[in-house]
């Protein structure tokens, strides 16, 4: 690996790193992403009709799906790679391709393809691992969007399968490519930090204990 090479890695390291270490990113991320009503427990295959009647077909249809990702998703979580890769392509890939729905059928095509190919990156399948994580780029727009942080982590991993194959310059440029995705990420999460700082300081000042509220009127005619 030459020196060029090693110092992107090491920046984009970093730079991942920070996008995790940032609290108000999973915020950032929520918003993102499609949820569920917080007043809404997760749908499970087994809950009964008169249950299901709360929810949208949608939101019954990523229930079914994610109850069949998250059994095989602690496979691979133990190590037993062999086993959660063959589930994952017998079960949740077949069940994710008949969803209706654009959001459940990218995001568990997303999750599972994601699955197989860190599997196959620890088990050094290089090429193929490589080969997974470059079809993800196709559900990742929809799910979880190409604002998420996964986006400039995936095109990392792929530099990393890169690696595994000594494509030097084809690694170089996918971490380029994530370098250049991850820093606004950055730049956005500290913006939005920064924005809370403020809001939550200048809250403190005006509500400090043991004195009344300032009303707005108040506050409007000191300003003036």
């Amino acid at each position: 690996m030459g020196p060029n090479l090693s110092t992107i890695v090491s920046t984009a390291a970093f730079s991942l790193s920070a996008i995790f270490c940032l609290p108000l990113n999973v915020a950032a991320q929520a918003e993102s992403r499609p949820q569920q009503s917080e007043h809404k427990p997760r749908i499970k295959a087994h809950d009964s009709v008169t249950v299901t009647a709360n929810f949208t077909p949608e939101e019954i249809e990523e229930g079914k799906l994610n109850d069949i990702y998250q059994s095989i998703f602690a496979l691979q979580q133990k190590g037993d790679c062999e086993v959660a890769i063959q589930r994952f392509e017998s079960e949740v890939l077949p069940a994710a391709e008949k969803s209706k729905f654009d959001v459940p059928r990218n995001k568990f095509l997303f999750l599972a393809n994601r699955g197989i190919a860190n599997c196959l990156l620890k088990q050094q399948h290089f090429q193929e691992a490589e080969q997974r994580f470059q079809k993800i780029m196709e559900y990742l727009p929809v799910w979880p969007g190409t604002d998420d942080s996964d986006y400039p982590i995936n095109l990392r991993q792929i530099a990393t399968a890169q690696m595994g194959q000594q494509h030097w310059e084809a690694a170089e440029e996918s971490l380029k490519k994530s370098l250049s995705v991850a820093d606004p990420q950055i730049d956005k999460a500290l913006k939005i930090l920064s924005s809370h700082e403020r809001n939550t300081q200048a809250s403190s000042e005006v509500h400090k204990p043991g004195l009344p509220p300032i009303s707005p009127s108040f506050m409007c005619a000191k300003d003036g």
